[in-house]
């Protein structure tokens, strides 16, 4: 009994590894890039890490997968430490493209809580495959810092 029992959870926690996907991109013209995990059955639910510019803390982000009629699939990210962490009224979501096999686009909407979404920003971004693969961003700014903001 004890031997069925460790092969069902051996085979249990294979299928839990090989039903995540993992989604890496960089924005593009920041520093700020996102290490994600997708999971579930079906696969809608995210986690991983937002990091940002070296010296500024690497946050944890979460989020689901939904459809946006007109875009398709999407990655839909919240990442409250940043409000938080700064002080403010507001948390952050990112919405990106969840089709690795197109073109990555993201938009940034500041969360006001009971109230309403406001568009801070939006551009493209690039994928990548693992940490060594990120793109040297370094030299780029905090996407926090705002579209007209130097």
């Amino acid at each position: 009994m004890k031997k069925i029992c460790l092969v069902v959870a051996i085979v249990a926690l294979g299928n839990l590894a090989a039903s995540a996907t993992d989604i890496n991109f960089s924005l593009d013209t920041f520093c700020d890039t996102f290490q994600l995990t997708l999971t579930g059955t079906p696969k809608v639910y995210l986690d991983g890490v937002h990091t940002t510019c070296p010296g500024l803390p690497n946050v944890l982000v979460g989020g689901f997968l939904h459809t946006i009629p007109g875009m398709g699939a999407v990655l839909d990210l919240s990442d409250p430490t940043w409000g938080y962490t700064e002080q403010l009224p507001y948390g952050w979501e990112f919405i990106t493209n969840a089709d690795t096999r197109q073109p990555c686009v993201w938009a940034s909407y500041l969360n006001y809580p009971g109230t309403t979404n406001v568009l801070f920003d939006s551009g493209t971004c690039t994928y990548f495959t693992d940490v060594d693969a990120r793109p040297n961003v370094s030299s780029l700014r905090p996407a926090f810092k705002g579209p007209t903001v130097n």
